[in-house]
């Protein structure tokens, strides 16, 4: 269980600052909406992070259990529905201001409409590019435990870059500030509020449900079979690194006998084209194929190892594709 913490952990650190440009613009203008002191500034971020928890918490632990990418048609609509509730949120604090004691409906919009817990949940459920990491390595931890595990390692790596927005609580007497910050609630809410709307109305409304499920997705971790094309050892070096991380039958190859299955390979497989040369494209008819170039020395294929086995693609039906991988 270690293992998969240390392992959140990293992917959290090395997306954190990711993770701020998405939520920073958030969480900035709620902690400056309303005068507060340092304290009450980390104790509302506090309450923002325990949202974003139970969120992450739970989604690790559901992909983890299913062992598998959540698919579009649940993931899509939630993270599109948090859009357009986070939006009418923002727009609300932007036009309402600092929240005062009221009558009954006033009293539930402070207590409920206006709690940071909130606004922590509900982007803890924006399904954004480093959330999508995150869920395609949970995927691979192999039980509900292990996916959370690894979810609150991410939290804490992403929540370090986000820490530093409540220091700004200490300027929230500034009175421009805080006009300021009700401005840019509006405008970012605004932005939140149309994308989720126009991308609800999109996903329910184009196409008919079997057009809209003309795709699989795939991976190495459950492909039918990988297949290595290679002409030297690495191909069977790059077999031993990734045994231990797919279910599939894992073939190692030559150019001319890769060709030669074109008709015969499962659209689910996968191909990993370890060759200089250019003649894949036959195999990417219908087979999804991965090249890798500059990759001949162990620390390269180290690399390798760890995007596919976390990465998994989509591919339309009868269609496969190419997809280059550089050694950084």
């Amino acid at each position: 269980m270690l293992r998969f913490f240390i392992e959140g952990l990293g992917l959290g650190l090395s997306l954190g600052i990711t993770c701020a440009v998405t939520c920073g613009p958030v969480f900035l203008p709620y902690i400056l909406r309303k005068e507060q002191s340092l304290k009450q500034s980390f104790i509302t971020m506090g309450k923002i992070f325990a949202g974003r928890f139970i969120a992450n918490g739970v989604f690790g632990a559901i992909a983890g259990y299913i062992g598998g990418v959540i698919p579009d048609s649940i993931r899509i609509p939630i993270s599109l529905g948090s859009f357009v509730i986070l939006g009418g949120l923002l727009i609300y604090f932007g036009f309402k201001g600092e929240s005062k004691p009221g009558k009954c409906a006033k009293g539930f919009a402070k207590r409920f409409l206006m709690n940071p817990f909130l606004i922590g949940l509900i982007t803890g459920l924006q399904i954004c590019p480093p959330f999508l990491l995150a869920i395609a390595a949970a995927t691979s931890t192999g039980g509900a435990l292990n996916g959370f595990i690894m979810f609150l390692g991410f939290f804490f790596g992403t929540s370090l870059f986000l820490i530093p927005i409540a220091f700004f609580g200490a300027i929230s007497s500034v009175k421009i500030l805080r006009k300021i910050a009700a401005v840019i609630a509006v405008a970012i809410g605004a932005w939140f509020f149309i994308q989720g709307i126009n991308g609800l109305i999109m996903h329910f409304s184009i196409g008919t449900p079997a057009e809209k499920a003309d795709y699989s997705i795939i991976g190495v971790p459950d492909a039918k079979e990988v297949i290595i094309v290679s002409e030297n050892s690495w191909g069977d070096t790059l077999k031993t690194l990734l045994s231990d991380h797919t279910q599939a039958e894992i073939i190692v190859t030559n150019p001319d006998s890769a060709l030669t299955l074109v008709n015969n390979i499962d659209t689910l497989s996968m191909v990993i084209w370890f060759v200089e040369s250019d003649n894949y494209q036959e195999l990417t008819k219908n087979i999804g194929v991965i090249i890798l170039r500059n990759s001949y020395n162990k620390k390269s294929l180290l690399q390798f190892k760890e995007f596919i086995t976390n990465y998994y693609f989509k591919r339309k039906h009868g269609k496969g594709f190419a997809f280059q991988w550089e050694a950084q």
